[in-house]
């Protein structure tokens, strides 16, 4: 009589772990852990390139130089000099890199890029100089590079163009730098990503870079849209009468005219830097609100 009770204590016992085991089968994998991987470097553990980076430098000549004649924040920042070049010869058209150490983004769903940018463009008694920088992204260790970024000449500056003589110019205050950020989700999912910053020299100016940020998660990507999203806080924000409604202004209820800010570079300085006062004028827009449109810039600022 014992033996039998306990038989079917037993059989109870198998049949309830089994009953468990099922349920959880039956949910499938379990999701993966929140992720977030944020590495920012600001140049200001010394005059030295962080370790694992190093530098291409073909023509054995100027390359870029971790200096403490100016930065973003803090002291330092990584220029590149196109001014003065090795001091002896024209360096128009000669590309440089720096290449940072690899980075996993295995885990990944999300990937950006942003840094922040001093240039200036010259124009010296008529003649306009100007330089260029692009950044590459290598998922091989460095065998193939596809580039992710791309500016130059004016559309790369936050000021007005120089017409003065040398000395070289360097910049003198939070105004003159920039933050430019570009989303890289198809680098998620890879395990060894090496990033290769382009100096494209036109024997301009310095090109100081600050603050390189590379931000990864496995949240999922914002879908901000311009009609649904972007276009509404256009219209209620800034295409007011007298403001930007297309009478005395450029018209940001159009997608060409909000387009032509955001690749002027307008909507970042005014909406999101403040940079000549914030717009709209009755202040900065709430972080909500302002999310919206940074994501529709983030993913290409397209016309959806």
């Amino acid at each position: 009589m014992r033996k039998a009770f306990y038989f079917r204590l037993l059989l109870l016992l198998v049949g309830v772990i089994l009953f468990f085991h099922s349920c959880v089968k039956d949910r499938g994998p379990l999701p993966e852990p929140p992720y977030s991987f944020t590495y920012v470097e600001g140049f200001e553990s010394s005059l030295s390139l962080p370790s694992g980076w190093t530098l291409f430098n073909p023509d054995n000549d100027c390359a870029w130089q971790v200096v403490n004649t100016a930065h973003s924040t803090g002291l330092n920042c990584i220029g590149f000099n196109n001014c003065d070049g090795n001091g002896t010869a024209d360096p128009t058209g000669r590309k440089d890199r720096f290449t940072t150490h690899a980075f996993d983004f295995s885990k990944a769903t999300t990937v950006s890029l942003s840094f922040d940018v001093a240039y200036a463009v010259l124009n010296f008694k008529g003649v306009v100089y100007t330089d260029s920088l692009a950044v590459y992204a290598s998922t091989d260790g460095g065998g193939t590079w596809n580039r992710i970024y791309y500016d130059g000449g004016y559309t790369l500056t936050n000021i007005p163009e120089l017409t003065t003589s040398p000395p070289c110019w360097a910049p003198t205050s939070s105004s003159d730098w920039r933050t430019d950020k570009t989303s890289l989700n198809s680098l998620a999912g890879k395990s060894n990503v090496l990033f290769a910053f382009e100096n494209i020299s036109g024997w301009g100016e310095w090109i100081f870079l600050d603050n390189i940020s590379i931000v990864a998660t496995n949240q999922a990507p914002c879908n901000a849209t311009f009609a649904t999203d972007v276009l509404p806080i256009m219209q209620t924000e800034c295409g007011k009468s007298g403001c930007h409604d297309g009478s005395s202004q450029s018209d940001l209820n159009t997608y060409a005219g909000v387009k032509s800010r955001v690749d002027n570079g307008g909507i970042k300085k005014r909406m999101f830097d403040g940079n000549g006062g914030f717009m709209p004028a009755t202040g900065k827009l709430p972080d909500a609100t302002l999310n919206k449109v940074k994501c529709w810039m983030d993913n290409g600022a397209l016309n959806n």
